[in-house]
């Protein structure tokens, strides 16, 4: 293992060219790992990703005797079973001040480790189990403060400590040149910078209330952002740990990862676990191979192309697909499509085509298909791209990367005529631009009601909603202004009273907007609006557990224009369309005949109309329960009146019918049958 780190050393010093540039420009960092849990070494190396190179170390005597000492690099300690934490640290810091010493516990509340945090004798702390999140944010750090400190002293670093606490006199002497620039630069901000400053408030003043109120909006936006996707990482982390690397298809990492870039096409984490996510498919695609499981294989490797296109384990064993061309050239299409690489796609059929490895009518209808699922594909995307716009705010700019810009896209599609989310999500669209106009219309700003008003009637919205703007608009020059503080305090009140939406002008709800109209730039309504949604949520959620499908449907409703992530209210969505589909199929009155009964209907003719020899029929509605039991009897017409009703009656209760079932759920259904009641000759 020495012998290990030596090389580990060597590489280090070698990649960093023995400069101090050097040191700063590289992209990978060298980590050394000391442990005695195997297993723990295999978790880190897999969450901290290509940009660490992590090497084990045995033992803290070896890494000083083989660790360059002034070189920049990680030290990573597992300190579970040590008892001699603080000299081993002390021999660390005597050695290399430029290794970084990180250390990892069980217990997050462990004073001796806050101890050592706070005399910066480690530089972070990782906690078991290990999360992805921490593992990312502490290596960095630490890599930051290697560089730093490489560059302060060089590649040849001290061994011997200074007079202050053990520190090498370097150091002291970096820190001493830090602290007198500081200073230096307190004086120069003092004397010159404030002057900037001014200035640059004196531009912001003179810009005028529109461009100021985009400041706060950019910050709104900036935490929309983290609120939705933080939650999708979170969930992506889950499904990785759970092995759902790609399926199921809208519960996997895959899915979670892209619906992340969709937000932020620049995250690291979701990015480096695309990557990860191509590593596990072509593993996965390798031994499948060896298993002849080629349909496996291909689905594998065509969903890790989708991710990597050049990756490098790609050829080879696009290469063994090569030696069975003629046996798998179908599946490899298919498998592209369903990877949704339709490029890919197509030039696999032409490669079929000119090889002749397919048929030329299957050929055809596979072609028919890609073309199908192309468009489906693409409206999805484009539906995908309108909705993740309109959750972050940008709703009309910038002008290629908008809402309004998704909106025109998709209404262009072929297939999308009778779309039912399209046509959802133009109303959201429309409602949030007719919010701008409002929110412009608080702040008396007559230009921007006039352009958000505009770009309302350029999506279709009705005159009498635009009117309604302009009537507040009118309304407001006309009224004082608020008091922003007592608004506040009513919407705390109304949250914790439960009194959400109702009554219309005296809830949370209301309040909230008539804060965001009066005084669109309060910093407590980004707040504000999150414990209102969330509670909006929960209300949804009670009324749906209790069967108020309208209720549920009103805070949802409100949820969703306040700004509500569709990753919150899919679930509850799904919920209360299966609800309304129940309700639906309860409120339908279907012919007796149509159910399967498993207790007969056993009428008694009354005695008395025997006798007399007297026809008739009774008509009656009834309820099927979920346990197939009858109830709720009524006649709903009978001839002649009042001879049979009875007997018609007690023998609809005492019938069974196997229970009716909705999506595998047993759900009651109304029902109508007519009994006749016939004197034949036996009689």
């Amino acid at each position: 293992m020495a012998e290990a780190q030596r090389r580990v050393a060597t590489q280090a010093t070698e990649s960093f060219g023995g400069s101090t540039q050097g040191a700063a420009a590289s992209s990978v960092t060298n980590v050394l790992l000391l442990t005695s849990d195997d297993e723990l070494w295999i978790q880190l190396k897999d969450l901290a990703g290509p940009a660490y190179n992590i090497q084990q170390a045995d033992s803290i005597e070896q890494t000083v005797e083989s660790w360059p000492a002034g070189q920049a690099g990680i030290f990573v300690w597992d300190i579970r079973s040590e008892q001699q934490v603080n000299r081993g640290l002390t021999k660390l810091q005597h050695h290399s001040a430029s290794l970084v010493p990180v250390v990892i516990d069980t217990d997050p509340a462990r004073e001796m480790i806050a101890g050592l945090l706070r005399q910066r004798s480690i530089l972070g702390r990782l906690t078991l189990p290990l999360a992805d999140s921490h593992v990312s944010t502490a290596l960095e750090t630490a890599r930051e403060e290697a560089n730093a400190r490489a560059a302060l002293f060089g590649t040849q670093g001290t061994s011997s400590a200074g007079s202050s606490g053990g520190l090498p006199t370097r150091l002291i002497a970096a820190i001493a040149a830090v602290v007198l620039l500081g200073g230096v630069g307190v004086y120069w901000w003092l004397s010159h910078g404030s002057k900037s400053v001014t200035a640059a408030a004196t531009a912001t003043t003179a810009a005028g209330p529109a461009a100021a109120a985009k400041q706060p909006a950019a910050g709104a936006a900036r935490d929309s952002q983290t609120d939705q996707v933080e939650p999708l990482l979170a969930k992506a982390r889950e499904a990785m740990r759970d092995k759902r690397y790609d399926e199921p298809e809208n519960d996997c990492a895959l899915a979670y990862y892209k619906n992340v870039l969709l937000f932020d096409a620049s995250n690291g984490e979701a990015r480096q676990g695309l990557d990860r996510i191509a590593e596990v498919l072509l593993m996965r695609a390798q031994s499948a191979f060896e298993q002849r499981n080629y349909d496996l294989a291909l689905r594998s490797i065509e969903t890790a192309r989708s991710i990597r296109p050049d990756h490098p384990r790609l050829a080879a064993l696009d290469a063994q697909i090569g030696q069975r061309r003629g046996e798998l050239a179908l599946a490899q299409i298919q498998a592209a499509m369903q990877a949704q690489s339709f490029d890919r796609a197509q030039q696999l059929m032409r490669q079929a085509q000119q090889a002749q490895s397919v048929p030329q009518d299957v050929l055809a209808r596979v072609r028919e298909e890609l073309g199908r699922r192309q468009a489906e594909s693409e409206l999805t995307d484009t539906l995908k791209l309108l909705q993740t716009r309109l959750q972050q705010g940008r709703l009309v700019e910038p002008e290629n990367d908008s809402a309004k810009y998704y909106l025109g896209v998709a209404r262009r599609k072929p297939n999308a005529a009778n779309n039912t989310q399209l046509q959802s999500l133009a109303q959201d669209l429309t409602r949030a631009i007719l919010q701008e106009a409002r929110a412009a219309a608080g702040r008396q700003q007559s230009a921007e009601v006039d352009r958000w008003l505009g770009e309302a009637r350029e999506l279709g919205a009705s005159a009498r909603d635009i009117q309604a703007v302009q009537r507040e608009f009118a309304q407001q020059t006309q009224k004082p202004k608020i008091d922003s503080a007592r608004t506040v305090q009513l919407v705390n009140d109304r949250i914790s009273q439960g009194r959400l939406i109702d009554p219309p002008n005296d809830c949370a709800v209301f309040y909230l907007s008539s804060l965001k109209t009066a005084d669109a730039r309060n910093t407590a309504i980004p707040d504000l609006t999150r414990r209102v949604v969330a509670e909006l949520l929960n209300a949804a959620r009670a009324a749906l557990d209790g069967n108020r499908i309208a209720d549920a449907d009103s805070a949802l409703q409100s949820a969703r224009t306040l700004g509500a992530a569709a990753t919150d209210t899919a679930p509850l969505e799904q919920r209360m369309a299966h609800a309304k589909a129940l309700a639906a199929q309860r409120n339908t009155i279907v012919s007796a005949g149509a159910l399967k009964l498993t207790r007969p209907i056993s009428p008694m003719y009354p005695e008395d109309a025997l006798r007399k020899g007297i026809e008739g029929w009774v008509e009656l509605q009834f309820t099927v329960d979920a346990d197939g039991k009858v109830s709720d009897v009524e006649i709903t017409a009978s001839e002649p009146k009042n001879v049979f009703d009875r007997a018609a009656v007690s023998a609809m209760k005492h019938a069974r019918y196997e229970p009716v079932l909705v999506d595998g759920q047993a759900v009651a259904q109304k029902a109508h049958f007519r009994i006749a009641f016939r004197v034949s000759s036996k009689n």
